[in-house]
């Protein structure tokens, strides 16, 4: 039985009726496809394929799974004899596939407990798989694994670092939540910290955590990098990303320890400045506890393990690398037929074969070439939800999903599309595009959106209440959303550069909801255009390998002398911004470590040149006037360009020193004061917060804006009509995209980055100068930039988990600037009916938030 699976993947009878069972199966999804003349398999093929799957469903090769999956769920869908359903259903049990199998029972394919109409020996084997893939968390609970998820647990029970990779859509998510839940049954007043790459994961992971434990009185789950975040009496939850981590260790002085470290999306420590952040957070967690269990998560990763070389000498280590399918995946190509813009065929891949299924019409001339994109997925999924297409960038989502919405006829009436359209036009702009795009069921999605507005559109497209959803490359950024078509054109990740096939894969990924649909179709449009596809569309999978980003020191130390040396050390850095992160992240880890050469880490790296490196950078360190704590305090700021910001500070006489300070954000002159801050970090450390006095103004009315609380609605109105003020000709959506990306990259980016480095080096400063009296006035901003409020008690409701734009909303009724937790939650339940005139979805939010925490 060993052999047998891969003899018959390989058998040329098996391959031919199964690919008459796939080509049927793609069309049978698309009602309006003219199918060629092919021969569908009959009922003896059928009984065929269902033996083969059988056999196939036993072994552990990823090709053998995927086959056995596609007979099992084309039985299920297309035939009518319930004994042949029950061999289906007996196939995916076999497969420990129970999403799939709980879909059958809920589309009514199949009815229920089908293993007790198996003979007896079926039945002992279905007994026997369930107690094989049971899984007890904590105590009290059990839950049914796949062998993916089975696998990592054996392995994490046994090891204390493990690097899992698996494909998107085996229940990672779910069981690294299950671990944790199971971690802190065992682990009184532990503390977890579960990184994500995104602020959207980071809603995402705390709510399903707060699911899971957040009721146990002695759980405190935190996503808010604030001192009073950590509960000493309680066990510890934290999600964070790694910029939110910084900030939140920085807030205590370093003084906790991280018991368990989940890093989701590990494989992104090879992504440029952001990896290198990555890699020094781990590190620093480590070095603080050099007990800590760590676990990393990566999609399809061919060289996990690497990961586990920073990992101490005698700990156990694990790698599990799966390929387990849960789901299957078309790979589908169209091409426009030749001197015909509305007629189009379509191909289906099976083993990097191109089979012709058969053509199909646009309904309109894609008179347009930004109009081939949206009008093929008209004509594909308009018989369908759960379709999702991806665009290169924020403006071509816009107007994809106002082309898909003009060609859909009929608007559709729905309470929950009308409150997010009251939400968008209140949150954003009256004309926002989305007000009107949704009324057709149409949406779409990009990073600068506010948070608030992108999770209400992802929880109505998993619920099948939008038929389009236009995306860009958020989507691959580790937003969990899934779809059951999704529609590419000539992919790019960001504005220029064509995406690459890791990328491509990822995006694939989406298609096929796990225990939601039995099948995912990705759809190439214009596939025979080499030019917008770079050549052609990834055909075969390949998995991801994984390179840190601090792997490139040894290749870039000549590089790094030259930056180190160079008499235009703030030039360089603004022409090769890695540099500066991988001098950060040097200048640190010796800080820590008392000299590169002593640092563990550094191992791996293999560097020819370690005690002249390590020279270099003491040099640095010897060379400042500062602290060198406030050093690693900022990693990803150069440690010359910090001094260079020092020594402008101390070109102040005493009775100027008050100046340096940054107001308040409601204070009167707090503009004033942001606009002399950013110019001197203009000046000396980076152009991000304005290039002159004139730039420097306008990002600090947004930024200064942005900590007052200010709803996004009025940024954007404030900009327009400065523009107008202006005469300054400019269209209305530009200036919306605009001011979002501002918010996104200035306001909550750059500024907590750069403006945390200025306020912890103007402390110092302070201290050298003997001014303690002015200390206790620099405030600790970057979590102000982060939320973008300054209030506590605006603080205090983000911190309950209200979005920061609930949280405005509510704090507008409530005069107490100062409430903490406890009076925010008490206010609202003796206020509840001042809040009425507050839009539906914020209504609902606040009724989530206290059904959550059983208020």
């Amino acid at each position: 039985m060993k052999s047998l699976p891969n003899w018959l993947i390989n058998n040329p009878g098996f391959y031919r009726k199964f690919k008459a069972l796939n080509i049927e199966s793609v069309i049978n999804q698309f009602p309006d496809l003219q199918p060629l003349e092919s021969g569908s398999p009959d009922s003896d093929d059928i009984g065929y394929l269902l033996t083969c799957g059988s056999v196939l469903s036993q072994s552990d090769n990823d090709l053998c799974q995927d086959a056995a999956l596609r007979i099992a769920q084309f039985c299920l869908q297309n035939e009518s004899s319930e004994v042949r359903k029950d061999h289906a259903a007996l196939i995916l049990d076999t497969l420990s596939n129970y999403a799939t199998l709980n879909l059958a029972v809920k589309k009514n394919l199949i009815e229920g407990k089908f293993e007790l109409r198996l003979p007896i020996a079926g039945q002992v084997e279905v007994t026997r798989r369930k107690i094989e893939h049971s899984v007890e968390v904590g105590t009290e609970k059990d839950i049914y694994v796949n062998r993916f998820q089975a696998a990592f647990w054996d392995a994490a029970l046994e090891s204390e670092w493990v690097s899992v990779s698996a494909p998107t859509s085996v229940g990672k998510s779910f069981i690294l939540e299950s671990w944790v839940e199971d971690f802190i049954s065992k682990n009184k007043k532990c503390v977890v910290v579960y990184l994500v790459p995104t602020r959207a994961l980071i809603t995402e992971v705390s709510d399903s955590l707060i699911r899971a434990v957040g009721g146990r009185g002695d759980v405190n789950i935190q996503s808010l990098p604030l001192r009073s975040s950590f509960d000493a009496d309680k066990t510890n939850i934290f999600v964070f990303t790694q910029e939110r981590l910084n900030i939140f260790n920085n807030s205590l002085n370093g003084a906790f320890k991280v018991d368990l470290l989940i890093v989701d999306e590990a494989h992104k420590i090879g992504d440029s400045m952001r990896g290198i952040f990555l890699q020094y957070v781990l590190e620093m967690t480590c070095t603080r506890n050099y007990k800590v269990k760590v676990i990393f998560a990566s999609p399809f990763t061919s060289n996990p393990e690497v990961l586990l070389t920073d990992a101490p000498h005698r700990v156990r280590k694990s790698v599990v690398k799966s390929n387990y399918v849960t789901v299957n995946q078309n790979l589908i190509w169209v091409e426009q037929k030749a001197l015909s813009s509305k007629d189009w065929s379509m191909y289906l891949f099976l083993r990097d074969e191109k089979n012709h299924v058969g053509d199909f019409k646009l309904e309109f001339t894609p008179s347009h070439v930004s109009k081939r994109l949206p009008f093929v997925a008209l004509s594909l999924g308009k018989h369908t939800n759960g379709n999702v297409v991806y665009v290169n960038g924020a403006a071509e989502a816009e107007t994809t999903a106002r082309q898909l919405s003009d060609g859909i006829d009929s608007p559709i009436q729905d309470d929950e599309i009308e409150n997010l359209i009251e939400l968008s036009r209140k949150v954003i702009h009256e004309r926002f595009t989305l007000n009107y795009t949704l009324r057709k069921s149409v949406a779409y999605h990009y990073g600068n959106m506010p948070m608030i507005i992108k999770s209400e559109i992802e929880r109505l497209f998993s619920k099948g209440k939008l038929r389009y959803l236009v995306c860009t490359s958020t989507l691959v950024e580790g937003v969990n959303m899934a779809c059951k078509n999704i529609f590419i054109r000539g992919p790019k990740k960001g504005r220029s550069t064509p995406m690459g096939p890791d990328d491509f894969w990822n995006l694939a990924g989406r298609a096929g909801r796990w225990g939601k649909e039995f099948q995912g179709n990705v759809i190439c449009v214009d596939t025979n255009n080499e030019k917008i596809w770079n050549g052609t569309p990834p055909i075969s999978k390949k998995d991801i390998k994984i390179v840190r980003a601090t792997d490139g020191i040894n290749e870039k130390v000549d590089d790094l002398y030259s930056y180190i040396d160079s008499p235009h050390h703030y030039g360089m850095t603004q022409r090769n911004p890695g540099l500066q992160s991988l001098l950060s992240y040097l200048c640190i880890s010796s800080y820590f470590h008392e000299g590169l050469v002593n640092n563990p880490f550094f191992e791996k790296y293999g560097l020819d040149d370690i005690d002249n490196l390590d020279r270099a950078v003491s040099e640095i360190l010897d060379s400042l006037d500062f602290s060198h704590d406030i050093v690693a305090r900022n990693p990803g700021v150069s440690p010359i360009l910090m001094q260079s910001l020092w020594e402008r500070f101390n070109k102040k006489q005493d009775s100027e020193l008050e100046s340096l300070l940054l107001s308040d954000p409601s204070d009167y002159h707090a503009l004033q004061s942001y606009v002399a801050a950013f110019t001197r970090i203009s000046d000396t450390m980076s152009k991000s917060l304005g290039h002159n006095s004139r730039g420097a103004y306008l990002i600090a009315l947004l930024v200064v804006n942005w900590m007052r609380g200010y709803p996004l609605a009025r940024l954007i109105a404030g900009k327009i009509a400065h523009l107008e003020k202006k005469n300054v000709v400019f269209k209305e959506a530009s200036v919306i995209r605009e001011v979002m990306e501002d918010v996104e990259k200035i306001a909550r980016y750059e500024a907590p980055k750069l403006l945390s480095c200025y306020n912890d080096l103007l402390k110092d400063f302070y201290i050298s100068r003997d001014r303690g009296d002015l200390v206790d006035r620099v405030e600790d901003i970057g979590v102000f930039l982060e939320l973008g409020v300054s209030l506590k008690t605006q603080i205090s409701l983000i911190s309950i988990g209200f979005s920061r734009t609930s949280a405005v909303m509510i704090s507008e009724f409530i005069a107490a600037d100062n409430y903490d937790e406890l009076d925010c939650k008490a206010w609202i339940e003796n206020n509840y009916s001042t809040l009425n005139g507050l839009p539906e979805l914020v209504k609902f939010e606040i009724y989530s938030i206290f059904n959550n925490l059983n208020i």
